[in-house]
């Protein structure tokens, strides 16, 4: 078979792959030096437009940084770039230019496909429990929350859309070399087939929601159907840009990172909120906890006189602890953990320790009626708030350093 996959390509290649006219050549060759300006240019603007080193940004990592040894590699290698007309059919209306790599495009094995399948059912397990759970960790419309404009909010509809378009999903198979280590998937948006191409890396994600998933991965992937972009600067289907912060990337992020359990699933269940299914996004998750403050606040209330005695109970037993934890810092704590590495268990300093103090000092206490929460906090907050639901855990649960 793979002998005659190759006499085939051998025999059709000339009629999909020709010379360019000279019309055509010409018109390449100033493209070339077009682009090769336009990335020179950039490269003398490298103070106002570049950075060095853009892994140190982490803040910045939905913006698509660019460094000068990017710029000039992208150069060395357009200037060794060769061109050739593909005529195939199929890229008439859709590629504008490419790697003839088709060679590489196989079926899936059984067990790949078998292994892409159960990918898909967990994926859509997902949405369809997002979707069951969207009065949590959903909004139906997006645009109307500008204040939380960096935060990746999924709509009803979109989850719907996902679900309808992956389920008409088919897989190919990539083997092409340069993809081995850097591509996990990728699809062909405007193709009429809705076909996701399986690169070596995605064998290796992730089986469950988590951070470099496979779930991630299909979600990333059918959000390029819907007309979503991998950034802000691509050209946007309006249909899609429900809300302006979504790209594929934080379409993906909002599952992965965002409705996510916070804690590992262990004997059956997820115990952030008793979840018993494994493939499940989670009330009181990131989204949840933030919607469900600025959004949905409706169970949020201010402690009765008991409930604030109670609190500040549990603040000042908290306080003594922490003071009695510097009182005995020659045996309990360490000035520098990190010089401590051979040591796996949570070694805590003394600063550590006095910052616990500060922060406790300023925190106030309101009521969350939600029966599956204990209690949560916002950090990225600017007020320092505690939020509990049931003062009968208060008295033995001194946690608020937490």
């Amino acid at each position: 078979m793979e002998e005659l996959r190759e006499l085939l390509r051998l025999v059709l290649s000339p009629l999909i792959a020709s010379p360019l006219s000279e019309d055509e050549r010409k018109a390449a060759e100033e493209a070339r030096e077009r682009t090769l300006r336009i990335l020179h240019d950039s490269l003398s603007k490298r103070d106002a437009l570049l950075v060095e080193k853009p892994e140190e940004h982490p803040e910045l990592r939905y913006y698509p940084l660019i460094s000068p040894a990017l710029v000039q590699d992208l150069i060395c290698e357009l200037e060794k770039v060769t061109f050739m007309r593909d005529n195939y059919p199929e890229n008439k209306e859709t590629m504008f230019a490419g790697n003839i790599n088709s060679k590489y495009l196989s079926p899936l094995s059984e067990d790949e496909r078998k292994a892409a399948e159960e990918a898909r059912e967990r994926t859509l397990r997902i949405l369809h429990d997002a979707l069951n759970k969207r009065d949590a960790l959903l909004v139906e419309k997006p645009e109307e929350h500008p204040e939380l404009d960096n935060w990746p909010l999924i709509s009803s509809a979109l989850v719907q859309n996902l679900i309808r378009e992956l389920k008409k999903v088919t897989f190919v198979k990539d083997n092409y070399p340069e993809n081995k280590e850097t591509m996990i998937a990728y699809v062909y948006p405007s193709h009429s087939a809705r076909t996701i191409y399986l690169c070596p890396p995605f064998w290796k994600q992730n089986k469950y929601l988590a951070l470099g998933s496979q779930i991630g991965a299909f979600i990333h992937e059918v959000s390029h159907f819907l007309g979503y972009k991998d950034s802000h600067t691509e050209r946007t289907d309006s249909r899609a840009q429900l809300h302006k912060s979504l790209t594929t990337y934080t379409i993906a992020d909002a599952f992965e990172r965002y409705m996510s359990h916070l804690v590992q699933y262990e004997g059956n269940s997820y115990s952030c909120c008793g979840e018993t299914s494994r493939d499940s996004v989670c009330r009181n998750s990131r989204m949840g906890l933030i919607l469900r403050r600025i959004i949905k606040p409706n169970h949020v209330f201010p402690l009765s006189e008991d409930e604030r005695k109670v609190a500040e109970e549990a603040r000042e037993r908290t306080l003594r602890i922490l003071h009695d934890a510097l009182n005995k810092r020659d045996a309990l704590l360490v000035e520098k953990p990190e010089e401590h590495s051979e040591l796996r268990v949570s070694l805590i300093s003394p600063a550590l320790v006095q910052d616990l103090i500060r922060e406790l000092e300023k925190v106030t206490f309101m009521k969350d009626s939600d029966p599956q929460l204990l209690g949560h906090v916002y950090p990225s907050s600017s007020t320092a708030t505690c939020f509990g639901n049931n003062i009968n855990t208060w008295n033995s649960i001194p946690n608020w350093a937490h």
